[in-house]
């Protein structure tokens, strides 16, 4: 969506919703988006994006990670209703983070659905599990050092087990350095994404 008026020149300020699970097919379309603003608007200045995501896919949320890191332009990450599990992946990408006042925030270890496990479990299945799930915490750890204050046996803890999660309000997640800004407005945009 556009501004009518505006011809792409224009454009300075974009906003994209992200209103969905991390699954590979949402970030493919989150990345499609940080494209077209490159290619379409090119005298972009700011980039917002909005998140509202339960969560989803390790592997998914950790190419939209690089994918908002790595991205040409000034870019901010906003909770606008829940960042939960690898969602937490994409929020933490970005060097400014914004949340809306009552939103929250799910930090947990990495979890696994065994889809190719059928019948009995053998120790090569429970090995090879177990190698994802330490793969999963190993990138929750690595990037949740970036962007919270919390340090590493306290990372260790958290991931350790779902009864150590930490689901976190506004005030909590600020003090713990995952909100970077105080501001709890949306901000208007020239133009608009949306990801459902």
């Amino acid at each position: 969506m556009k501004t009518q008026r505006l011809t792409p020149l224009d454009v300075s300020t974009i906003k994209i919703v992200y209103n969905t699970p991390v699954t590979n097919a949402s970030i493919a379309d989150l990345m499609k988006a940080l494209d077209g603003v490159t290619m379409n608007y090119p005298n972009t200045k700011q980039v917002s994006l909005y998140i509202n995501s339960p969560g989803g896919d390790m592997d998914a949320g950790y190419a939209g990670y690089e994918a908002i890191k790595n991205f040409s332009l000034s870019i901010e990450t906003v909770n606008l209703s829940q960042v939960a599990s690898a969602a937490t992946l994409l929020y933490c990408a970005a060097p400014n983070r914004r949340s809306m006042p009552d939103a929250l925030f799910l930090l947990h270890p990495a979890a696994l659905t065994m889809h190719n496990v059928s019948g009995d479990l053998k120790p090569n299945d429970i090995k090879t599990l177990s190698q994802s799930l330490s793969m999963g915490n190993n990138f929750f750890a690595s990037i949740y050092k970036s962007c919270t204050k919390y340090d590493e046996a306290e990372l260790d803890t958290i991931l350790s087990s779902e009864a150590n999660r930490k689901l976190l309000y506004y005030k909590e997640a600020q003090a713990e350095g995952l909100i970077t800004q105080a501001a709890t407005d949306m901000k208007p945009t020239d133009v608009a994404y949306y990801i459902n």
